[in-house]
């Protein structure tokens, strides 16, 4: 009668120890994961900066097609045609202001914040009038940079169909 008595304590015993360390290897999982998604979200320096070149050139690019477009829309020979090259001129400028500054001190989250609401506002006169499937695709070429770079610095990015502001 004792050994069935020391038998079934060990065995409630192992039970018990069971469940606990089940309990604890559970919630591991969540904190493994999360520290498996925030290393495929960093970047280092250089890739960093190769997409920061990327976006500067893309942009560059972009600026002729937008203002060719630009020119032939519903909005053309308005204020609203000059201030859409103006937008366009100065997101140019300002990737390559981020560029600059992140080779320099390997920051840039400030110049890249300008970038983000100029590049808002260039998102809505994109969506807004009908410029042609080449503008359009170039504009979601630099759209995913922009995805990306915020991604790399730790700014939740919204979805493609969404506006380009977090």
């Amino acid at each position: 009668m004792q050994v069935h008595r020391t038998t079934a304590r060990t065995f409630h015993l192992a039970l018990i120890f069971s469940f606990i360390f089940g309990f604890f290897a559970v919630l591991q999982v969540p904190l493994a994961q999360a520290q498996i998604d925030q290393t495929q979200t960093r970047v280092n320096d250089k890739d960093m900066a190769a997409l920061m070149r990327n976006l500067r050139d893309d942009a560059k690019s972009f600026r002729p097609k937008f203002n060719s477009a630009i020119h032939k829309s519903t909005i053309r020979k308005t204020s609203q045609e000059k201030d859409a090259k103006n937008q366009v001129a100065n997101f140019a400028r300002q990737t390559e202001a981020l560029l600059n500054r992140f080779k320099k001190d390997r920051n840039g989250q400030a110049e890249f914040t300008s970038v983000m609401n100029n590049a808002e506002q260039i998102d809505g006169t994109v969506n807004s009038l009908t410029l042609g499937p080449r503008v359009t695709e170039h504009w979601q070429k630099i759209r995913t940079e922009l995805h990306r770079i915020a991604k790399a610095y730790g700014i939740p990015g919204p979805s493609q169909g969404d506006d380009i502001r977090p």
